[in-house]
């Protein structure tokens, strides 16, 4: 089991903020060495633990870190959450071995696609989790991910892993084929050269050009601490103060964070929102995080509000909400679960994605957590969202690698959807990314500060945003059509 270890510890690693994500295009080499010989099933279900429950601690560690818990909650959080993570690792290798009883020397061809459909499969459901997904490792490397256009981060994923098996199998063949006769020689380099060149065309030709909406991102760095001790009023205040305060005052949009603006301040007549549409100029309109009441049908949202100087509050309510830390998975079907009480928020789920309307542009706006989900974004940008805007507020994380592995995946988010996102942070890190993945502004992690600068908005829809989730189905279609085409070969 060492090689299925180091495997999952090296892939781990190369999902941290430290340029290491070369590692992973190797780091699933140990499993095929591991496998080769295996025949019993039991060896495929021990790999799938161990492996998942390697890779996913190596990855998502800092979940003990967080500041909001007590550290035996936190550390129990982060054990669990590999746990039920590995099931995913688990379905993965139990799928490759019936591939292996069917396809004795070709079942490792499959594995790219076992993979991809699984991780698929796992971006979805109340325990949907795609920040765990092997494409997260490549954002360092902006020309090859811009095949994230046509495929998502699916068919980076696809990449990663094809290249693992066809390099394992070039090795393991040089004992009897001589490396410039190989065909899997010629297969590896041409799978490795093709999306970086793809890549580059795809870089190249999005130059869209329209007319510009000018964009103010405040970063407060509210700690969690003075958020939830300290003055709310004051709290506002230094936001206020801070957006009027920078140079630019000819601004169409300022951003607020996710929970910026208590929900009991935005009362019609309060002396909160009176000074708030103070700040704004004639045609400056605010976003921000906030809480939504539903007292109608006592319903609580994590949200965002849009507003100006004087029509009604628009709001979004956030559908994907982080189980456990939010509310209480299944609590709407078991009535029951709802008076459990580990320290959770108890936020409903919305329902709609709603699109705002800024002039003759129209953007979507999402918090936190949604901004990995690339099917959301999707939603978004197939019911006419222009650009994209993320409140959030890592706080719970004052160090890396949380706050940096939530971020970069806001860059796939641009270029799957060839949208502009605006990524509005607490306590960092707060960007602006335009349509091809480039971070145009940033502000550092638990740093103050101001982002005053410029989007350009985008109509265009990509083959991701058409066609994405349907070649992903015509993989899983090819999985199931292979098990059932051959007789089974069972070795003896």
């Amino acid at each position: 089991m060492i090689y299925i270890f180091f495997s999952g510890l090296v892939t781990g690693i190369s999902q941290q903020p430290l340029s290491l994500g070369f590692l992973c295009w190797l780091s699933l080499y140990p499993i095929f060495y591991y496998l080769e010989d295996k025949t019993n099933y039991k060896y495929f279900f021990k790999a799938g633990v161990v492996w998942g429950i390697t890779y996913h601690i190596t990855t998502i560690f800092w979940l003990s870190m967080n500041i909001g818990t007590n550290t035996f909650l936190a550390f129990l959080t982060m054990f669990l959450s590999a746990l039920v993570l590995s099931f995913n690792t688990i379905v993965i290798f139990t799928l490759i071995y019936f591939f292996k009883r069917k396809y004795v020397n070709n079942y490792l061809l499959f594995f790219p696609l076992i993979w991809v459909v699984v991780e698929y499969v796992k971006s979805f459901g109340v325990l949907g989790f795609p920040w765990v997904s092997l494409a997260n490792t490549q954002t360092d490397y902006l020309i090859l991910i811009q095949n994230a256009e046509i495929l998502g981060i699916y068919g980076i994923t696809f990449w990663i892993v094809f290249v693992n098996v066809i390099f394992y199998k070039l090795i393991s063949s040089l004992e009897n084929v001589n490396v410039k006769n190989n065909i899997n020689f010629y297969i590896l380099i041409l799978i490795i050269i093709v999306p970086w060149f793809t890549g580059y065309q795809l870089y190249i030709k999005n130059n869209y050009q329209s007319d510009k909406i000018s964009v103010k991102l405040v970063q407060p760095n509210i700690s969690l601490k003075q958020k939830w001790m300290g003055n709310p009023v004051e709290n506002l205040n230094k936001i206020i103060t801070m957006s009027i305060d920078s140079s630019d005052k000819n601004i169409d949009l300022i951003i607020w964070p996710e929970s910026a603006l208590p929900a009991y301040f935005l009362n019609q007549g309060s002396n909160q929102v009176k000074k708030i549409r103070r700040m704004l100029g004639p045609n400056t309109k605010l976003v921000s995080g906030t809480t939504n009441f539903d007292r109608k049908n006592d319903k609580v949202y994590n949200s965002v509000v849009y507003l100006d100087k004087k029509n009604d509050f628009q709001y979004y309510n956030k559908i994907q909400l982080v189980p456990m830390a939010e509310y209480v998975p299944w609590s709407n079907i078991f009535s029951f679960l709802r008076d459990l009480n580990l320290g959770q928020a108890n936020f409903s789920k919305g329902k709609d994605v709603n699109i705002f309307n800024y002039d003759r542009y129209r953007f979507g706006s999402v918090v936190c957590y949604e901004s990995t989900f690339p099917w959301l974004f999707n939603e978004f940008v197939r019911n006419g969202s222009e650009f994209m805007i993320i409140v959030t507020n890592d706080g719970w994380y004052e160090t890396a690698p949380e706050p940096q592995q939530h971020a970069k995946q806001s860059i796939f988010r641009a270029i799957e959807n060839r949208k502009p996102i605006i990524r509005c942070a607490n306590t960092g890190i707060s960007m602006i990314i335009d349509s091809k993945g480039n971070i145009e502004h940033k502000l550092e992690l638990n740093k103050k500060g101001i982002i005053n600068a410029s989007i350009i908005p985008n109509k265009n829809i990509t083959f991701y945003n058409k066609f994405g989730d349907y070649l992903i189905l015509f993989m899983g279609f090819v999985l199931l059509f292979s098990l059932l085409i051959k007789k089974t070969k069972i070795e003896k």
